[in-house]
C-alpha cells in the first residue's frame, strides 16, 4: 500500500510539472496549450520567435517617401559614407567615375521591385528612367570618405531631369 501511496504521489507530481510546463511554453507562444501536445508548441515558439528575430531584406524594407524633396533634405554637405548609408541603405553599386576616376555609388530606387538595371554604375539607365521602371537613379561622387557631389536622375516629363548638388568650388570636371 505504501509503494502505490508513494507512486500517486509522484504521478501527482509529474502531472503537476508537465502542466507548469505547458503553461509555460504556452505564454511563450501566446496560443492555448493541449498538455498532450506540449512538445509540439516548442516547436511553433521556437518558430514564432525565429519569425520575430529575422530582419527583413532590404528589398522588403519600407522604403521612405521619396520625392526631389527627399533627396534635397537628406543629402547635405559634409555627409560620410556612413550617413549616406544610414539614409538610403548599403543597397549601392560602387565605381569609378567616367571623367575624373573618382569613386562613386549609384542607387536604383525602382517602381518595379523586380526591374534590375542593364548599364554599368557610372552611366544613367535611361530607358530605366523614361520607361518609368526607375524611379531615381542617385550618384554620388566621393573625395575619401566625404560626399563630394550628387546627381539624381528622373523622369521630367519625358525628358531625363537632373537634380545636382556639389559641395566643393569650381565647375564640374565636364563643364
Amino acid at each position: 500500500m505504501k509503494i502505490l501511496k508513494g507512486f500517486s504521489v509522484a504521478l501527482f507530481f509529474v502531472l503537476v510539472l508537465s502542466l507548469v510546463y505547458s503553461f509555460a511554453l504556452a505564454d511563450e507562444a501566446k496560443e492555448p496549450v493541449d498538455v498532450r501536445t506540449a512538445s509540439s508548441i516548442k516547436t511553433k515558439a521556437s518558430a514564432n520567435h525565429d519569425k520575430a528575430q529575422s530582419k527583413p531584406s532590404s528589398s522588403e524594407e519600407k522604403a521612405p517617401p521619396l520625392d526631389l524633396d527627399y533627396f534635397k533634405q537628406h543629402l547635405k554637405s559634409g555627409m560620410t559614407t556612413s550617413d549616406v548609408i544610414t539614409v538610403f541603405g548599403d543597397n549601392y553599386r560602387e565605381s569609378l567615375t567616367e571623367q575624373s576616376g573618382e569613386p562613386s555609388w549609384t542607387y536604383d530606387f525602382p517602381t518595379d521591385p523586380h526591374y534590375q538595371t542593364s548599364t554599368p554604375p557610372y552611366a544613367v539607365d535611361e530607358k530605366g528612367i523614361l520607361t518609368n521602371k526607375l524611379r531615381y537613379q542617385l550618384n554620388i561622387v566621393w573625395n575619401g570618405d566625404q560626399m563630394k557631389s550628387y546627381i539624381v536622375f528622373y523622369n521630367n516629363n519625358g525628358t531625363i531631369g537632373e537634380l545636382k548638388e556639389k559641395f566643393f568650388p569650381g565647375p564640374y570636371i565636364n563643364e
